[in-house]
C-alpha cells in the first residue's frame, strides 16, 4: 500500500481576494496535515492574488515548506475565470494529487470552474477528511439538508475538495520551515478571452462586513421572528449584550439581515462561548453550525422544539414578551432606561 501513496502531493489553495481567506487557509493547513502526515505525502500551498508573495511568510511560519505564488495586477479583482485558468495551468504543470479549497462562496466558484476545465471531480462542503488504505481521501459532508452525513470518495486522479470553515482548528505558529521553497509561477493568459469583466465596485453596508465565525457571544433569530419590528428588537437585545447577530436561512431569504450572518449548513459554522437562539426550532441544517458552541440558551414558546435537546438552558416563552422584558432589564442594568437605540 505504501507504493500507492509514494510522492503524492497535497495542495491547499489560498485565494487572497476572498474574504477571510488567510484564516480559512490556516484551517486548510490542519486538514491537509491530517491526510498527509506520516503517509509520504508533501503538503504545499498555492497563494494567488494581487500581491500574493506578501502572505508567504505566514505559511512558512506554520510549517509549510513549499509555496507556489501566482500574482500580478490582473488578480487585483477577483474574476473567477482568470483565477481558475491560472490555477489550471499550474495544476497541469505540477500534477498535484489532492487539492483543498475553502468552502467559502468565492473559493467554491473557482473550484467548480477548475473541475469543469480539467474534467475532474469535486467534493464540496466537507467537514471531515480521512485517509483511506487505497490512498484516496474520503470526505464526510452533510446531505439531505443536514439530516444525513455522507461519506464520499472521488474517482478522479486529482481529488479536489472544498472544506467548510469552523470544523478544523487553525494551524498555529511553529518554527519557520527551514529552507522553505518559494516558486513564482506566471501563467500564460494571452489566449484567455475572458467573458466576464468587472464594471464597478460598491461597498457593502457595515453590518454586512462582520464575520461572526469567531464571535464570543452570538444572538440568533429564527422563523419565530415574524416582522421587521420584531427583528429590530433582536438587534437591540444583541447590541445591549455586546453580541454578534446571527440568523437562520428563512430570515436571510426575507432580507432581514445579510446572508453573511446566516448560521448552519448553508451559512457559517460558529463556536461562541454563548449562543442565544431566539425563535429557532432547531432543524439539523441549522444546528450543524452551532455544535461547537460552549453554552446554548434557547427561547421558544414550543416546549417540544428540537433545539431543546441540544440546549444547556431552555426558556419556554413567547419572543414577543421575552424580548421587551429583557431589553428593559438590560437598559436598567446599564443605566439606559428610557433611552432609544441609535440607528
Amino acid at each position: 500500500m505504501t507504493n500507492l501513496r509514494k510522492n503524492k502531493k497535497t495542495w491547499i489553495i489560498n485565494i487572497c481576494a476572498a474574504p477571510d481567506s488567510e484564516l480559512s487557509a490556516y484551517e486548510l493547513i490542519t486538514a491537509g496535515r491530517e491526510i498527509s502526515d506520516g503517509s509520504n505525502e508533501s503538503l504545499s500551498c498555492v497563494i494567488i492574488g494581487h500581491e500574493a508573495s506578501a502572505r508567504a511568510d505566514y505559511f512558512f511560519k506554520r510549517g509549510i515548506k513549499k509555496i507556489y505564488i501566482i500574482q500580478g495586477e490582473i488578480y487585483k479583482n477577483l474574476i473567477e475565470e482568470i483565477y481558475s485558468d491560472s490555477l489550471a495551468q499550474l495544476i497541469l504543470k505540477e500534477k498535484p494529487d489532492k487539492i483543498l479549497f475553502s468552502a467559502a462562496k468565492e473559493s467554491k466558484t473557482i473550484a467548480a470552474r477548475l473541475a469543469a476545465k480539467l474534467n475532474i471531480g469535486l467534493i464540496s462542503d466537507a467537514i471531515k477528511l480521512k485517509s483511506e488504505a487505497s490512498g484516496k481521501t474520503s470526505a464526510i459532508k452533510p446531505t439531505f439538508g443536514g439530516d444525513l452525513m455522507a461519506k464520499i470518495e472521488s474517482r478522479s486522479n486529482i481529488e479536489m475538495i472544498t472544506i467548510r470553515a469552523g470544523f478544523y482548528s487553525k494551524a498555529q505558529l511553529l518554527n519557520p520551515a527551514k529552507n522553505g521553497e518559494l516558486i513564482n509561477f506566471k501563467p500564460d493568459l494571452s489566449q484567455l478571452n475572458a467573458k466576464i469583466k468587472l464594471v464597478g465596485l460598491s461597498p457593502k453596508p457595515k453590518e454586512d462586513d462582520e464575520d461572526i465565525s469567531d464571535a464570543e457571544i452570538v444572538v440568533a433569530a429564527g422563523r419565530g421572528i415574524k416582522t421587521k419590528e420584531e427583528f429590530e428588537m433582536v438587534r437591540q437585545f444583541s447590541d445591549l449584550l455586546g453580541a454578534s447577530l446571527g440568523i437562520t436561512r428563512p430570515l436571510a431569504d426575507l432580507g432581514f439581515a445579510s446572508e453573511n450572518c446566516q448560521i448552519g449548513i448553508t451559512g457559517k459554522t460558529i463556536k461562541p462561548k454563548l449562543y442565544i437562539a431566539l425563535g429557532i426550532s432547531g432543524k439539523t441544517h441549522h444546528t450543524q453550525g452551532i455544535l461547537n458552541a460552549k453554552t446554548i440558551v434557547s427561547v421558544n414558546k414550543d416546549a417540544n422544539a428540537p433545539i431543546k435537546d441540544i440546549s444547556d438552558y431552555f426558556i419556554e416563552a413567547d419572543i414577543k414578551e421575552f424580548l421587551p422584558a429583557m431589553i428593559k432589564k438590560l437598559r436598567e442594568i446599564k443605566g439606559m432606561e428610557g433611552t432609544a437605540r441609535k440607528s
